[in-house]
């Protein structure tokens, strides 16, 4: 094999390998829900989640659009515009909020109260814009995890 063929070999094996797909994050965790602010109309809560980078490099999201649903009942959507960069193969946690309205609070504080031991049945679904450098995809988003109120609330 001449020095030409050998160039050219080398050439598509670090374009083959630097042309890697994009791994979709993975969603781990809702740590604990947390009443940013209520009225009688709309209550903001935030939400603690955990995520996973399975890559081996830095992902970059921009733009997050979710509903997120309690026992198959849309409860508030998650909506982001922030810029965040998740570390190549960690978890990192990240804040976000969902406006709810006050009245889905109020049947659900009951609930909370009535049944603190009682798992309870969390969905997240939507999209998410990620991506490195210039090049970004939209990926579906679903997520669900069982809890108890009494884990979850603070």
């Amino acid at each position: 094999m001449n020095v030409k063929n050998s160039l050219l070999l080398f050439a598509l094996f670090i374009l083959i390998n630097a042309c890697h797909q994009i791994q979709a994050l993975k969603f781990k965790n809702i740590n604990h829900f947390e009443i940013v602010s209520a009225s009688l109309k709309e209550t903001q809560i935030s939400l603690d989640l955990i995520i996973e980078n399975p890559n081996a490099f830095t992902i970059d999201v921009k733009k997050i659009r979710c509903s997120l649903y309690k026992d198959d009942q849309q409860i508030g959507t998650i909506n982001s515009d922030s810029i965040m960069h998740f570390m190549a193969n960690k978890e990192s946690t990240i804040k976000l909020q969902t406006s709810v309205e006050s009245k889905k609070i109020i049947s659900n504080a009951f609930d909370m109260l009535l049944n603190a031991d009682q798992s309870v049945r969390f969905k997240i679904i939507g999209t998410a814009t990620i991506g490195r450098g210039k090049v970004f995809i939209t990926i579906p988003v679903q997520y669900s995890m069982e809890k108890k109120w009494n884990e979850i609330v603070r």
